[in-house]
C-alpha cells in the first residue's frame, strides 16, 4: 500500500491518496481534508508524512504559510485523527528568514534522533534557499538551534 500526502491550491489542508501499485491512486476518506491546521496562517503546505515504526504512529510535518520562521507538526495513529498540534519555530534565531518550506522528517540512525529538514532563505531580497536541520528525540525539545546544512555547494553535515 502506497500513500501519497497533498494540498490543493484552493484548499490549503492535508488530503491524502492511496495506491496499490504506485500508478493508480484513490482518494483516502473519500477525498475529504483529514486535516486542517487552525495554527500560524492555518494553512498546510507541502505536507509530509513519516511513518514512524518505532512508536506506532505518524509524523506529520508542513510548511505553515508564505513567510512563517515556523513549520507545523502534528502526530496521528491512524491518518485520521490528528493531535499534538504545534508550530515548531525552528527559525526563530535567525531574524532575517524570509521562509521556511518544504519540511521534512526522518529517524537519523547517526545522530540518534528524528531530523527535520526543510528550505529557508536568510537574508534581505531575492530568494536564495538554504538546506536547513534540527533534531529531535521527542518533538518538545530540540539540539541547538538550527544550521545550514547545504550551503552553495558545501556540505556541513556531521
Amino acid at each position: 500500500m502506497y500513500m501519497f500526502s497533498y494540498f490543493k491550491e484552493t484548499d490549503e489542508r492535508l488530503f491524502l491518496a492511496e495506491s496499490e501499485d504506485g500508478y493508480s491512486w484513490r482518494d483516502f476518506a473519500g477525498g475529504e481534508a483529514v486535516f486542517q491546521s487552525e495554527l500560524g496562517s492555518g494553512l498546510i503546505r507541502d505536507p509530509f508524512i513519516w511513518p514512524d515504526p518505532k512508536r506506532g504512529l505518524y509524523h506529520l510535518v508542513w510548511t505553515d504559510g508564505w513567510s512563517s520562521r515556523s513549520i507545523g507538526y502534528a502526530r496521528s495513529a491512524d491518518l485520521l485523527h490528528w493531535e499534538e498540534a504545534k508550530l515548531i519555530p525552528v527559525m526563530e534565531a535567525e531574524p532575517d528568514t524570509q521562509n521556511t518550506w518544504a519540511p521534512e522528517i526522518f529517524f537519523d540512525t547517526a545522530a540518534q534522533a528524528y531530523r527535520i529538514i526543510w528550505s529557508s532563505t536568510v537574508q534581505p531580497g531575492p530568494r536564495n534557499h538554504r538546506i536547513w536541520s534540527v533534531t529531535t528525540t521527542d518533538f518538545e525539545h530540540f539540539f541547538k538551534q538550527a544550521r545550514a546544512i547545504y550551503h552553495r555547494f558545501f556540505y556541513y553535515w556531521k
